[in-house]
């Protein structure tokens, strides 16, 4: 099974490629709309309409690809996270596992252990168990708020792989209907409308992501104050196990 790392690490692969594709692309619509034009069967009215129309959406594509190229400035922040993640998910396997083994009820010796020195003992290491259960809390809650925020960065550059591709099969299948007399200009009108839309659904698609991350980066505001609170660690500092006499 393909890890999110890798996965992730294909679609911006697929993205980079995609957004060369329909560069190329865009750069050629308005020559194809000219030769098209230029054809013995097309009334020059018809061809006027048909290279503005290519025109306006090749300024229009590259617009939405310039916003494209823009979002991938973040692409590697899945990445990162999930990274992050794992570390933290680790901290969390070690304080829980400390916070267990030093319970004062669990630990064998005081069944055995009588006497002032197994009461001094049990007392100390009771704080001990409460700080690791504290990091072990916070590690926790940050791993999952980075797995959340990495799933939600892999599928927001899903989503944008999606568009521009669709954008590409629409722009190729254009091309083709420039050379068809009838069927060049309802496709391209068609074609203005897609880009058009195809816009627009970047644009939620982006402000889907900030409206979520900006919830997350709430949560994490809470889980700074919580790594702040220091009532389990005196002085903000580890509970110290023997004080000296």
């Amino acid at each position: 099974m393909t890890s999110p790392a890798n996965q992730h690490q294909t679609v911006l692969d697929q993205i980079s490629s995609a957004v060369q594709s329909l560069n190329n692309t865009l750069q050629s619509l308005p020559g194809k709309a000219r030769e098209a034009a230029d054809q013995w069967w097309m009334p020059p009215q018809l061809g006027s309409i048909l290279v503005g129309s290519a025109e306006t959406i090749a300024w229009c594509g590259r617009e939405f690809l310039q916003t494209v190229v823009e979002c991938l400035e973040g692409s590697a922040a899945p990445l990162i996270m999930i990274a992050n993640a794992y570390e933290w998910t680790d901290i969390h396997g070690i304080a829980t596992t400390v916070a267990g083994e030093i319970q004062p009820s669990t630990l064998g010796s005081t069944g055995n252990w009588q006497g002032p020195a197994a009461t001094a003992y049990t007392k100390s290491i009771a704080p001990q168990s409460s700080a690791a259960t504290a990091i072990a809390g916070i590690a926790e809650k940050t791993s999952s708020s980075l797995y959340t925020c990495s799933a939600a960065g892999i599928a927001f550059y899903t989503a944008v792989l999606t568009v521009v591709a669709k954008f590409q099969v629409v722009l190729t299948a254009l091309i083709v209907t420039f050379f068809t007399d009838i069927g060049a200009i309802p496709a391209a009108m068609d074609a203005v409308t897609e880009t058009a839309e195809d816009s627009a659904t970047l644009k939620v698609l982006v402000l889907a992501l900030v409206a979520f991350l900006g919830a997350q980066a709430t949560e994490m505001g809470t889980l700074h104050d919580k790594a702040g609170d220091n009532s389990n660690f005196p002085g903000g500092h580890w509970p110290v196990a023997v004080k000296a006499s």
